[in-house]
């Protein structure tokens, strides 16, 4: 068999709108100085992989990322407008309160699960075929155990995911949204894709923003560990507990476990380790999907009476090729 092709999407760095809570979809928001910081943390991260392409959505904020880590690589960054955000037309520039306002239909359409354009632009189907077609054509560019990195944007991210692995686009979710500078990493193996990270935001702490706001929401947050070393950086709690073995997490099925857990750890972040067999297990249940490779490092679970949700899977030091 010949040796696979490893596909490396990065959202951006914060930006502006990001900043200020506006629709931004294919309008030209830059990086915030935060933005800017996390790019050059991503770059730092990445200092010691290499690369065979660097390509990035024509959108400054994904250029700009991407530039940070070319030039800590000494590598050439190319860019293409196929990989832009969603084009969310007339809500462009708009905060959430002013398309509620303005598009109320449009919201309710999207809310009953409608493949609606929004604002006129595209819709989530669209930007999945569109994200994918931009996949393909990268694929037939790259050869057999060739590595890309891709500088996108997080609607990219996760349209390709909820289509190239048929995960719902409605509830229940099954991986929480996309951080700024999050890695994931897709290994193709002939035609079948396999998930061998996701959403890995280690360089700016141990758990993702949007795992750390549920977290304040109430929700348990479960660090996943199949091994007692944690990933460099990574500081794992004091809470921990043994899936199969301790009180709390004794159950038959490991979601009741997690559900267990999640009862008892409401608001707090807690560490459950576990043979990696069984943490696959475990990660495929959640994504209703046997889409992954390992885990060897940590992942986060987002974890309440709403559901179980992936934050991020296997981060760690960037998967080798092959």
């Amino acid at each position: 068999m010949a040796d696979p092709i490893d596909i490396v999407l990065i959202r951006h760095g914060e930006s502006e709108s990001n900043v200020s809570g506006r629709w931004q979809g294919q309008g030209d928001s830059p990086l915030s100085p935060r933005g800017r910081e996390q790019a050059e943390a991503l770059a730092a991260r990445l200092a010691g992989e290499s690369a065979d392409v660097l390509l990035a959505s024509d959108l400054q904020r994904a250029r700009d990322t991407g530039a940070a880590v070319a030039a800590r690589l000494g590598a050439t960054l190319t860019t293409a407008k196929e990989w832009r955000e969603i084009d969310v037309g007339r809500w462009e520039g708009l905060t959430r309160d002013e398309v509620a306002e303005r598009f109320p239909e449009e919201i309710a359409r999207l809310g009953r699960g409608e493949m609606v354009p929004i604002g006129g632009g595209e819709s989530w189907a669209d930007l999945a075929v569109r994200a994918e077609k931009a996949l393909q054509a990268l694929r037939r560019d790259l050869a057999p155990g060739q590595r890309a990195f891709v500088f996108c944007h997080g609607g990219v991210i996760a349209a390709l995911l909820t289509r190239l692995f048929a995960l719902p686009l409605r509830r229940p979710r099954r991986l929480g949204n996309v951080t700024n500078t999050g890695v994931t990493t897709l290994r193709f193996e002939g035609e079948t894709p396999r998930l061998l990270q996701y959403n890995d935001t280690l360089h700016l702490g141990p758990v993702g923003k949007w795992g750390e706001e549920r977290r304040q929401a109430g929700a348990a947050v479960l660090a996943l560990m199949a091994d007692e070393q944690a990933p460099a950086g990574y500081t794992p709690t004091e809470q921990a507990y043994t899936l199969g073995r301790d009180e709390g997490a004794h159950h038959d099925d490991p979601l009741e476990a997690i559900g267990e857990l999640a009862r008892r750890h409401g608001g707090e972040r807690v560490t459950l380790r576990g043979e990696g067999d069984a943490l696959r297990e475990l990660v495929h249940r959640i994504l209703a999907r046997p889409v992954t490779v390992g885990p060897a490092g940590v992942t986060h679970v987002v974890a309440s009476e709403r559901g179980h949700t992936l934050a991020d899977f296997n981060c760690a030091d960037l998967p080798p090729r092959g």
